[in-house]
């Protein structure tokens, strides 16, 4: 990091607009950048706090509905204080902060092209500190190493301004900025405290030059590198001065990281995790323990959930998921089998040792033990799909020891035999627990060491002979091939297709700029039901989650891109299609607010 330093410093003084080059700052505690986020354009569609108070987001106009923003540029005259908005079709209008009827040339200036809401036109506002995407006053640090990483992944130029950040720093490497939440570090002459990443959202779509959406920015990161976030953000812990040109170094003070009050989970965040352990398992499988500098902030991990690994190798960024599969004192352990043409799973063998350090994101997914369930309860597993059956299968014997258990897996033989020791010491302490297991080529001594059958198992008739099958509830894991043969044949022997869990981790499709479809015309009755608030939908209205923010229906969103998945909702009737294809479909019956559009009447319980 000694070689880190500043490159560009920018404020925006409008938020949502345009911001203006600046050769130095002077940084207090508790504040941006001097003339940073002054003023902001309310939107009509919720009240604007009086008194200037801070506001969310929601509350003004944002270039996620109004990429045409970017045409409007602003200064920021300390002396005078005053902003000038600049628009290539109008006159430039200056107005001086002290003095609200100076506004009245800005505010005619945007009622002639950008719509008014349920509270009234669009209007120029001023905060009495800054409008800033945090409640306090934050300074946003991007590193322009990593902005090059992703126009590399991508193979096209990536403007930095796109992610509108204050501090562009360049000579720290590429995503290092993600191990500096939590510290201190010094720029120039002020001291400031990094908070937390900053996860993106389809403002970051838009061109800064041409006003376009022509690139898929949270696709793009989620697709290539596995999460949503590009740069930090920081607050001023002392006074000092802010020039291009200065470093950028760490102090020694270590402190903790800061949720942010809005967005994704902490378990979002990608951030180092130090490797403290490293066993070997069979000839192809190794476990490596990870400490999560997260783990007392996040919520802890449930049974049957994963960690996302990114690294970066010769051919580019690379992300992959693996079960967690066994934790103790807050440490998580992923067992990693070896593939001959695997770059993930070679990576990590060769590089993966004690003391290194690996990016990760998570806990992620949703098959987990159910804590409550008392039915007879089967857990099939083949090849390293042991890790997340084995997860299951310590919650299940700590949360109902006398459940009926069937533990069941296939393994090609004795050698490639991962986890089957730990998995036979927790059943074998069980009253009603059974192991089964299978060798599809074992080696000599194999069927009589570990107690194994030879060849495949008809997965239904071995879990009949031991379960209640009718009132069972089974999770699978393992290559696709072996689910679809388990599931037929569970379903076969009568267990209901409804019990059969299991869980694909997928990869995401290349993100793509082209519609789906043409949006149909509308108009179509949209209800949100539970808020009781309804309203036509014209293609003018933009996406379901649009629409929401228009009616003032409270839904959660993140990246507004198709890649979070925040905004999943469920939909009681009606039918969606998708403007841009999200990265990862949802599940049935859901859509992606963000980037659906209505085909029909539909009611959302929301």
């Amino acid at each position: 990091m000694s070689g880190a330093r500043v490159r560009r410093l920018v404020r925006y003084p409008i938020k949502g607009c345009a911001g203006e080059d600046i050769a130095s700052a002077g940084l207090r505690p508790g504040l941006g950048l001097p003339g940073d986020r002054v003023l902001a354009i309310a939107n009509g569609h919720r009240p604007v706090p009086h008194a200037g108070q801070w506001a969310p987001t929601e509350t003004f106009a944002r270039l996620t509905t109004n990429t045409e923003l970017l045409r409007l540029g602003a200064g920021f005259d300390d002396a005078a204080a005053s902003v000038t908005m600049h628009h290539p079709e109008q006159a430039p209008v200056t107005v001086l902060l002290d003095q609200p009827d100076s506004r009245e040339g800005a505010d005619a200036l945007l009622r002639r092209w950008l719509p008014a809401g349920p509270h009234g036109g669009p209007q120029l506002v001023r905060a009495d500190r800054g409008y800033w995407d945090d409640r306090t006053g934050t300074v946003s640090l991007i590193n322009l190493d990593t902005v090059k990483a992703l126009a590399d992944a991508v193979e096209a130029p990536v403007d930095p301004l796109r992610f509108r950040g204050n501090v562009y720093v360049t000579g720290l490497g590429a995503w290092q900025e993600l191990s500096l939440p939590g510290e201190r570090i010094v720029l120039g002459e002020a001291e400031l405290e990094v908070l937390h990443p900053i996860n993106r959202c389809r403002a970051t779509c838009v061109n800064p030059v041409t006003s376009e959406a022509d690139l898929n920015i949270p696709a793009a990161l989620m697709t290539h590198f596995g999460h949503l976030y590009c740069g930090v953000r920081a607050r001023v812990i002392s006074s000092g001065a802010l020039r291009t040109g200065d470093r950028l170094t760490r102090t020694r003070h270590r402190g903790s990281p800061h949720p942010p009050t809005t967005g994704l989970p902490i378990e979002q965040w990608p951030r180092p995790a130090r490797v403290v352990r490293r066993e070997a398992e069979s000839d192809d499988v190794v476990s490596i323990w990870l400490r999560d500098p997260l783990r007392r902030l996040r919520v802890p991990h449930r049974s049957g959930q994963h960690l996302r690994i990114h690294v970066t190798d010769d051919q580019g960024p690379l992300w992959r998921c693996y079960t967690i599969s066994g934790s103790h004192d807050g440490d998580l352990r992923i067992s990693v089998k070896r593939h001959p043409d695997g770059r993930m799973s070679q990576w990590l063998h060769r590089h993966a040792h004690v003391d290194a350090t690996l990016l990760v994101s998570g806990p992620h997914g949703t098959l987990t033990a159910d804590s409550g369930a008392r039915s007879p309860l089967l857990l099939a597993s083949a090849g390293i799909g042991i890790t997340q059956t084995i997860a299951l299968l310590d919650a299940a014997a700590r949360q109902a020891p006398g459940r009926p258990i069937v533990f069941c897996h296939t393994a090609r033989s004795g050698s490639r035999l991962a986890l089957w020791a730990e998995a036979r010491a927790l059943i074998s302490a069980l009253p009603q627990g059974h192991a089964r297991l299978f060798l599809t080529h074992p080696e000599e001594g194999d069927l009589t060491r570990w107690n194994a059958m030879a060849g495949r198992p008809e997965l239904g008739d071995v879990a009949a002979s031991l379960l209640d099958l009718p009132t069972a509830t089974a999770y699978l894991c393992g290559p696709a091939r072996f689910m679809d043969a388990a599931r037929g044949s569970l379903t076969r022997r009568g267990l209901p297709a409804h019990a059969v869990h299991q869980e694909v981790f997928a990869s995401p499709r290349v993100p793509s700029q082209a519609p789906v479809a043409p949006p149909p015309s509308g108009p179509f009755r949209v209800s949100f039901t539970v808020s009781d608030r309804h309203a036509p939908w014209t293609p003018d209205h933009g996406t379901l989650l649009d629409l929401a923010d228009t009616l003032g229906v409270p839904a959660p969103s993140g990246c507004r891109a198709g890649a979070c998945h925040l905004c999943q909702q469920a939909i009681s009737s009606g039918s969606v299609t998708y403007t841009t294809p999200p990265i990862l479909p949802p599940k049935a019956g859901n859509a992606l607010l963000c980037c659906a559009v209505p085909t029909s009447d539909i009611r959302i319980p929301l």
